[in-house]
């Protein structure tokens, strides 16, 4: 079997993810060099992994010629690496959010087609195996059609939009409405720096099949709320719902709930799920077709989810099942209902067809923070240290 070389850019918190599960994946993947521009962070983290280190995306790419950059950023830095890489003709792999902006994005998309390189992004929540066992149930009717799909979740923006995109099943939306607060609450580190109020951000998603889409997340990573308040990733639906992980089918003596179910098998000492199940009529079950990895967790099934799509991609020319195309849509979303918010809660139509205030906003702090235009100065910005939050919060 063809084994690809991957080279990790960014060693922070994220990578801790990536390299061992590359190492799970030893029959598709070799992990070839690594980079992150903290000199003694690249370093140790050479050291750590066995392979080549650089604080120079540049050196890396002429020197090592990976076939695939892993890229673990800030997102800030996600276009910088990527529209690089392609034109070294190296495929990309890319940590979420895709970009901070839809120009952003399409700087790496373009670039990714004009070089002929794949192009995948680690978009988890859809490739969750409740994720996939919730659409099964509703592809097989048993609540009927989705009416409302929601999201109020401790995550970022774009996977909440995945989220509810994939309930709809991947019905285009129309148009969106959003609004921000601030609200005071009592005081907290957030990241180091106190804080005494939370960011919350309230969207809604009118979808072309008539379902509605319903959003709410608060922003400050470490606030209570964020770190505490119970999530909900859910359907209503004509015959039933489905709440977190309970399916719900309308009865007349009382609703039937029916809990989602797990049967795993020992890999290695692991105990790796075989398949996720509910007893409803019919049943619906979703097996695990990477039974093969001592992989038990739902993130790290999904990250092998991603990992095998590149890698067919690249060594089977088969079609990415996600792809930087829908990450954009995800993106798009959020975007959207934030030019809403910002015009006071009008509704904002899709697809946007131009660049929003909001972006432009974000591209001024860009040049601002970084002293680089975002889309002109890559090869400046590739010697740049990239904070962890960054400017994708801007308002």
């Amino acid at each position: 079997m063809r084994k690809l070389g991957v080279a990790i850019v960014g060693m922070g918190n994220r990578s801790k993810a990536h390299a061992p599960l590359l190492k799970i994946m030893q029959d598709k993947f070799e992990l070839v060099a690594i980079c992150d521009g903290i000199t003694e962070r690249a370093k140790a983290a050479g050291a750590t992994y066995n392979v080549p280190w650089y604080d120079n995306v540049q050196q890396l790419l002429v020197k090592e010629r990976p076939d695939i950059v892993d890229i673990v950023l800030p997102p800030d830095a996600h276009h910088v690496v990527g529209v690089l890489a392609a034109e070294h003709k190296v495929h990309l792999m890319c940590e979420t959010p895709i970009s901070i902006t839809l120009p952003l994005a399409d700087a790496m998309i373009n670039a990714a087609q004009r070089n002929g390189v794949k192009f995948e992004v680690a978009e988890q929540v859809y490739r969750w195996p409740e994720e996939r066992l919730k659409r099964q149930i509703i592809e097989a009717g048993v609540i009927g059609e989705p009416l409302r799909v929601y999201c109020r979740f401790r995550t970022g923006a774009y996977h909440a939009m995945n989220a509810l995109r994939a309930y709809t099943g991947w019905a285009t939306p129309r148009r969106v409405w959003g609004a921000t607060r601030s609200f005071a609450v009592t005081p907290f580190l957030n990241f180091g720096n106190p804080t005494q109020e939370e960011n919350w951000e309230h969207a809604l998603v009118e979808f072309e099949n008539g379902v509605i889409g319903i959003h709410e997340q608060v922003s400050n990573w470490l606030s209570p709320f964020r770190r505490d308040l119970p999530r909900n990733l859910g359907v209503d639906a004509s015959k039933g719902f489905i709440y977190e992980n309970d399916v719900y089918v309308f009865a007349n003596d009382g609703n039937q709930r029916h809990t989602m179910q797990i049967e795993t098998i020992d890999v290695e000492g692991m105990a790796v799920p075989a398949r996720y199940k509910v007893d409803t009529d019919p049943p619906v079950v979703w097996e695990n077709p990477y039974t093969a990895y001592p992989v038990g967790d739902m993130d790290g099934i999904a990250r092998i989810d991603y990992w095998h799509s590149l890698y067919d991609a690249i060594v089977h020319n088969r079609e990415l099942n996600y792809g930087a195309l829908e990450a954009r849509k995800d993106q798009e979303l959020p975007i959207a209902y934030r030019e809403s918010a910002r015009q006071g809660g009008l509704p904002v139509e899709l697809p946007l067809k131009a660049v929003t205030a909001y972006e432009e906003r974000m591209h001024q702090e860009y040049r601002q923070k970084y002293g680089s235009d975002p889309l002109q100065d890559l090869e400046k910005l590739a010697n740049n240290v990239f904070p962890q939050m960054g400017i994708r919060w801007a308002a």
